[in-house]
């Protein structure tokens, strides 16, 4: 069974960082953002997972390249102009046509679930309702105002997408970038930009698009403040000792023991370090959190506040904050 990871996108929300780095590439608590649905799609099983490119496309290679003794294979699909999720599953056609249904994934979506086995619970269901798209789905409170809404009929069926409600629609989800697809979704598709939601899904009846709600930790990271809030609420459940949220921090933790062997952790009552494997930094110099990726030293004179360290690139001693490259 074949998945698919969309990386073609530009980051334009998160631009001038995705100028140099694509989104999928930007390190995550060290890790590529892209690795954390790698690593749960690998919890599946699937046999290969095709991924698109278009922008910076030999960096998204890269980064996933270093860790490919670890990975399904891969196999990727160059857009030579970008084609959108639609387009990019269309250009990928042949990729599926061996497969009744496939799954996708955003490359850039941090979500931890708290079940094991829900990519599996969401395609049984899939196959038993036997539907088109099965969205895999959570419950947000900024749904239909910060964020584009799933909107739902009473019986589960999807009736709309956006922030304007449907007459008909009495729930709005949240779309974690994940679903199930059935191969004939691309049937009858033209080849260019298309949008997976207004392009493929719409042309299907409300009996044919399905949600599955699932359960875990959905972090936005789609521009600077949202990710260094997703990497500060991360850090916390690394840090906490709570019973809460135990499965999220178990799938956390056995990301980053897989990925990244010796990272480290240091903690006191009010600030937060995660290192990377060799990355050094200590704790004294740390105001609320700071996360250095592998094979960094920072210069003990140099304070972090709030602060994500990618490079070895420290050409003054002024405080850092944000995200240095």
């Amino acid at each position: 069974m074949k998945a698919f990871l969309f990386c073609a996108g530009e980051g334009r929300r998160f631009r001038p960082l995705t100028d140099q780095i694509p989104k999928p590439a930007i390190p995550f608590l060290t890790l590529p953002l892209g690795l954390y649905p790698l690593f749960w799609m690998k919890q599946f099983g699937f046999s290969e997972i095709g991924i698109n490119l278009f922008h910076l496309p030999k960096k998204v290679q890269n980064a996933f390249h270093l860790y490919s003794g670890k990975l399904p294979p891969l196999k990727y699909f160059l857009e030579e102009k970008l084609l959108g999720s639609g387009g990019g599953l269309k250009n990928a056609e042949s990729f599926f046509n061996t497969e009744s249904d496939f799954f996708i994934c955003n490359g850039d979506s941090v979500f931890f679930p708290d079940k094991e086995n829900q990519i599996k619970d969401a395609f049984h269901f899939h196959q038993t309702s036997k539907a088109m798209a099965t969205l895999l789905v959570i419950r947000h409170p900024e749904v239909g105002t910060k964020f584009g809404a799933i909107w739902t009929d009473q019986n589960k069926n999807i009736v709309g997408f956006g922030k304007d409600r449907p007459a008909v629609a009495t729930e709005a989800f949240h779309y974690i970038g994940a679903a199930w697809m059935n191969s004939k979704i691309l049937e009858g598709v033209g080849p260019g930009h298309q949008n997976l939601f207004e392009d493929l899904m719409s042309k299907h009846p409300p009996e044919k698009l399905k949600i599955m709600e699932v359960s875990g930790l959905w972090f936005e990271t789609g521009n600077e403040a949202d990710y260094l809030q997703g990497t500060e609420n991360s850090l916390q459940l690394l840090a906490s000792g709570q019973l809460n949220n135990l499965t999220e921090k178990k799938f956390l933790e056995s990301a980053l023991d897989y990925f990244a062997p010796n990272w480290e952790l240091k903690k006191s009552a009010n600030k937060t370090l995660l290192l990377g494997p060799k990355a050094k930094c200590s704790l004294d110099q740390v105001e609320n959190f700071a996360v250095v990726c592998a094979d960094i030293t920072v210069p003990e004179n140099i304070p972090l506040d709030r602060a994500i360290i990618l490079k070895n690139n420290f050409s003054n001693k002024l405080k850092i904050s944000g995200i240095k490259n």
